[in-house]
């Protein structure tokens, strides 16, 4: 299945972003970039997860079908907008806030992008011992079944 094995975008470059988005690497998936609204934040996140992209959110979904969406609750409606107005029908996204279900990705699944969840049950207090942390941890999952598994 496409979404499987389509390259991986992550918006936002915080602690959590940035861990999970060198779990991913190091387990082999493709992620490809990172967006982010500080350049030079952007570049960071970029090298310490390793072989990734910076990129603007307006960007990303022209070189990702898979979206990790790891930005504060406030900004995720507004970065969810960002990435539809440039997405092409399908793939799908996750956001990791913790106070919004799937539904405040509506304007990505109007697009035809499998939406979800996937909330950690683990602080991460840096992005250097984020991954340590989130090993082995529980997931909160939810969202359309595409997105889900």
């Amino acid at each position: 299945m496409y979404l499987e094995s389509a390259p991986i975008g992550i918006a936002g470059t915080g602690r959590l972003a940035q861990a999970l988005g060198r779990i991913l690497r190091e387990q082999g998936e493709p992620v490809v970039s990172i967006a982010g609204r500080d350049a030079g934040r952007t570049r960071a996140a970029a090298e310490f997860i390793g072989g990734v992209e910076p990129a603007s959110f307006g960007s990303l979904p022209r070189h990702a079908g898979r979206f990790l969406i790891a930005v504060s609750d406030r900004a995720l409606e507004e970065v969810a907008r960002a990435l539809a107005a440039g997405c092409p029908a399908g793939g799908m996204a996750l956001h990791t806030c913790g106070a919004a279900g799937e539904e405040a990705l509506e304007c990505l699944r109007e697009r035809g992008v499998a939406c979800g969840t996937l909330h950690p049950l683990q602080t991460v207090a840096a992005p250097e011992t984020g991954a340590a942390a989130l090993e082995g941890a529980a997931f909160a999952i939810s969202g359309d079944p595409a997105a889900a598994a």
